[in-house]
């Protein structure tokens, strides 16, 4: 047990104990997972040997030390590094980072092995999520605190999309003159693979020693040594689609480093990705049942029962997975589909809640629950939480949805601009023309509305949707003939639906009866005029003449009416009115 510098009950820096001289100090950082400060810190005794002193910073809990001021780090650390020139940070992932992270503070050569901040906003990593709001953020990033002169050792996989990503976006801004070795197929962390090859003490001695490395490290012909490699070599193969070579490479990671449940989840993957779903169910079962459950196959359990549509298995997987870990957002997210799924709606609400409790900036989530919102009926709520992401003012899927909610809750301006940059977002989207046209609908603006759906059409000429809401916006809007043209259509296209026929008929017996209303208006007009000739013609015989031609047309138009054929005789005679 060395000397205690520093506790707050969540990080603890501690020295080992060292005898004067030493060829330097060296600070070291624990991994995810590593959560006893009881016990050696990562590399110490391997350090030691080599004559360097050890400063151990360890943790109680996967914090990515953001407890952890700079103060406080340089602080605790001041007694020690007084004696030393020569001063490195190490660690590997978590620790690799945190090495990265402290290392210009106290002038420091990181060696850092797959460094990476998996719960920074811009790297985050889904299944860390839950450690997200967990702790206080102080950490800034990298570029803002280090030193661009420093040249630290950084390993790391670049078929690793992640640790390739935090690498380029993160670390070379930061440290544009490091020294940058790529090791492929050794996965995350490339720790692991360097010792099962051999290379890992190599290296740190070389970067100790302040020697220049390659900027490869090449495993040919000790492949076969390095379970890692060979599992990750399997998860190459299967990303391109060559799953017979994954099956056996993922084997072979077994033979040689046993029912690890990294490998055993591989084994799984090759069987989904080449479609064999209930061999994967059986698998990842025995897999629990022979090195335990842990979340990563409970969460992949509970994925195979969704897609085999065993949705009351697939929840007890979850639910073991969340004994496991409680805030888990993969198992909250894949219960939450799994309960609106089968209909459970209050309780996939309480898992959406969650979720956006522990990653309240997520878009994707807060989309989710103003989905469910919206199928509740809830619009106004369900705008709220679409308007709290600024952000997301440019996502079709937003704001989709809020065209929905404003229509809704009659913000019909609102819902117009919000229809209007869909569109432009997805200029060829014949649904978001027609929501706009039906927008236009309801506030009365009918040419506005027609001029979209025709856009639509254009785009759509054999969609008889289309023409069948043509046809009824022409109908409320009394334009008959255009409606029985948008109605002739549908039948041509839809030859053989009854509905379509009778509208059509009833819209073409509406049109005989406003001819014939407009016929029977015309000819009472021009016997009202006629009417005093009428009375006349009684003694003009000239004029008389004219009446049985005037009562015929009168009983022709008037025929089916209630006005009966006497009524128009009166009117003819001058007493109807």
């Amino acid at each position: 047990m060395g000397i205690v510098l520093f506790d707050n009950g969540h990080t603890v820096i501690e020295a080992g104990q060292y005898q004067a001289p030493r060829l330097g100090v060296v600070v070291t950082f624990s991994s995810f997972g590593e959560n006893d400060p009881s016990r050696d810190g990562f590399g110490q005794k391997f350090l030691e040997k080599q004559g360097y002193a050890v400063v151990s910073v360890k943790k109680r809990h996967d914090n990515w030390y953001r407890d952890l001021s700079f103060a406080d780090f340089t602080e605790a650390l001041e007694s020690v590094l007084g004696g030393f020139n020569r001063r490195f940070t190490y660690g590997t992932s978590m620790g690799g980072y945190a090495a990265l992270y402290y290392a210009s503070c106290i002038g420091a050569t990181a060696i850092a092995i797959s460094p990476r901040n998996s719960i920074d906003p811009r790297f985050l990593i889904t299944s860390y999520s839950h450690f997200v709001t967990s702790w206080p953020t102080q950490h800034r990033p990298l570029k803002d605190i280090s030193d661009p002169i420093l040249r630290p050792y950084v390993v790391y996989d670049p078929l690793v999309a992640a640790d390739k990503a935090y690498i380029e976006r993160e670390v070379r801004p930061a440290f544009p003159v490091a020294h940058f070795v790529e090791f492929p197929f050794s996965g995350h962390p490339s720790a692991q693979a360097m010792l099962e090859i051999g290379k890992l003490k190599p290296f740190a001695q070389a970067a100790l020693a302040g020697d220049c490395p390659g900027p490869r490290i090449v495993s040919a012909g000790s492949k076969r040594r390095s379970a890692v490699i060979v599992n990750e070599m399997s998860k190459w193969a299967v990303d391109r689609n060559r799953f017979a070579q994954a099956a056996r490479l993922s084997q072979v990671a077994v033979g040689i480093g046993g029912s690890r449940p990294d490998f055993l989840y591989q084994q799984v993957a090759v069987m989904i990705a080449s479609g064999a779903l209930s061999e994967a169910k059986k698998a990842t079962k025995d897999a629990i049942v022979a090195g335990g459950g842990t979340v990563s196959l409970y969460h992949r359990l509970a994925s195979l029962c969704s897609r085999l549509d065993e949705q009351d298995a697939g929840l007890d997987a979850i639910n073991a997975g969340l004994e496991l870990s409680p805030r888990n957002v993969g198992l909250l997210r894949t219960r939450r589909n799994l309960l609106e799924k089968r209909g459970s709606l209050d309780a996939a609400f309480v898992d959406a809640l969650t979720v956006l409790e522990i990653l309240p900036a997520s878009v994707s989530d807060r989309m989710q629950l103003a989905g469910m919102l919206i199928a509740k009926g809830a619009h106004a709520e369900a705008l709220q939480h679409l308007d709290a992401n600024p952000e997301a003012s440019l996502d079709l899927s937003t704001v989709r949805r809020r065209r929905v909610c404003l229509e809704a809750v009659g913000r019909m301006l609102d819902a117009e601009n919000a229809a209007l940059v869909a569109i432009s977002l997805a200029p060829n989207s014949v649904s978001d023309m027609v929501q706009l046209a039906n927008i236009y609908f309801k506030t009365a603006e009918t040419d506005k509305a027609l001029l979209w759906l025709d856009q639509a059409i254009a785009i759509s000429p054999d969609n008889v949707s289309l023409f069948r809401r043509k046809r009824n916006y022409l109908e409320a809007a009394g334009r008959i003939s255009e409606a029985i043209d948008a109605g002739v259509r549908v039948q041509k296209l839809l030859p053989a639906s009854t509905t379509d026929q009778l509208r059509l008929r009833r819209l073409q017996l509406r049109r005989y009866q406003e001819q014939g209303k407009q016929g029977r208006d015309a000819v009472i007009a021009r016997m009202r005029a006629q009417s005093a000739i009428v009375s006349r013609a009684l003694v003009d015989t000239e004029q008389f003449a004219l009446f049985p031609t005037l009562l015929s047309s009168a009983m022709n138009v008037l025929a089916g009416e209630e006005v009966g054929a006497w009524t128009a005789t009166g009117v003819l005679l001058g007493f109807g009115s």
